[in-house]
């Protein structure tokens, strides 16, 4: 049945591959143990990050292919599993999701949330995967166009500039019907696991927490303390050499909790996002300091888009610098004469450091252009000027 997006980001919690695409959810239906890449392995990155992955890959380079699986799969003949017990109903879905996995991987692997929340196909039918499809699109199409409402400080500035972000997605919920109640299940607790997740956590050096843990030396004699609270001795010494953590634990089992969690996430942490000027793609901004650009390699490109806008800023200062774009003639010159031995390298760091001074004068208007390139054609020998 056809699928409208409004359908879909409306979905509750678990039930959005069920409700929305006769999928049933991996929660209620599907193994309660993993079967993917990512089983037993910890993945962590900054709030945002996620979100930003996901509606940044292209899904469309694996599409044809898995297509092609789902419609072998949809047509082939299945033998009906008989379930007698809780073991068998566990090797039918089991099954189930092996096969659908090994459908899906090439197109699941492509980001980190589609990888870790594999929808779960009890019946392959022709309309499975292309609904499939089109569910991952609707949400990467709605999470990027929520993303420049709510994030975008360029995005109609003079009327929405004064707003804070939770109070855009307000505004922006009213518009496209999205929900502004999200219910999840949340564990926080306070352990003295020293597992990097938890040590992350905790506002205490990883050094300090090395000395804590080497420097305890038992001792018979109460503290005042635990005189007071009738403990033990050594009780509070023992809490401060083997330091407690704060974690904080949800429980998601689908791509739309997930994204919906990290979204929430980002309005309380007052997460920044800045549109980079070289791929058009958002980023997330650390610290006080606005870049115009990205660290991502964009496909095709061999260098960050940081780099590629460091390298245009300093082209464009050639156009209107003489002085820099003087320096660099006779740099890219000199250079090159170093390469055939017909200026030694050593005199050639003497004369880029004096050039470089002499660059400085230029700009600072101690001498003029024609001054400094005279100085520069002087340097070493060179053919007569027509």
């Amino acid at each position: 049945m056809p699928v409208d997006e409004r359908d879909i980001i409306n979905a509750e919690g678990d039930f959005v591959y069920r409700d929305a695409f006769i999928l049933s959810s991996r929660s209620s239906r599907a193994p309660s143990w993993k079967m993917y890449a990512f089983t037993g392995l910890d993945v962590s990155f900054s709030i945002g990050e996620g979100i930003l992955d996901f509606c940044y890959t292209d899904f469309t380079k694996e599409q044809d292919s898995i297509l092609l699986l789902g419609a072998l799969f949809s047509s082939a003949k299945k033998r009906e599993a008989i379930v007698r017990n809780q073991d068998e109903a566990l090797e039918a879905e089991s099954s189930n999701m092996e096969r659908t996995l090994s459908s899906l991987d090439r197109y699941l692997y492509q980001s980190v949330y589609s990888s870790i929340f594999p929808p779960y196909i009890e019946n392959f039918t022709r309309d499975s995967i292309p609904m499939y499809i089109h569910y991952i699109a609707e949400i990467q199409k709605e999470k990027l166009r929520r993303i420049e409402f709510v994030f975008d400080e360029e995005f109609y500035p003079d009327e929405l500039s004064k707003f804070l972000p939770c109070e855009r997605y307000s505004l922006y919920s009213e518009v496209y019907g999205t929900p502004t109640d999200f219910i999840r299940e949340e564990r926080f607790t306070m352990n003295g696991n020293l597992d990097p997740r938890y040590l992350k956590r905790g506002n205490i050096d990883t050094s300090e927490i090395a000395q804590r843990l080497t420097s305890y030396e038992p001792t018979n004699k109460k503290s005042p303390l635990e005189k007071a609270l009738g403990l033990e001795a050594d009780r509070v010494k023992l809490f401060y050499h083997a330091p407690r953590f704060m974690a904080v634990e949800y429980r998601v089992s689908t791509i739309h909790d997930m994204l919906e969690l990290e979204f929430t996430k980002m309005l309380e942490l007052g997460t920044r996002l800045h549109k980079c000027k070289i791929c058009g793609r958002y980023f997330i901004v650390k610290g006080n300091y606005v870049s115009d650009y990205c660290n991502r390699i964009r496909e095709g490109q061999t260098r960050t888009c940081q780099q590629i806008g460091a390298q245009r800023k300093y082209d464009e200062r050639l156009k209107t610098d003489e002085a820099v774009a003087l320096f660099r003639k006779y740099y890219k010159r000199y250079y090159a004469r170093t390469k055939v031995n017909q200026i030694k390298p050593d005199k050639f760091r003497k004369w880029n450091y004096k050039a470089c001074e002499m660059r400085d004068r230029c700009q600072s208007g101690k001498i003029t252009p024609t001054e400094f390139e005279e100085w520069l054609y002087g340097s070493f020998r060179n053919r007569r000027k027509e």
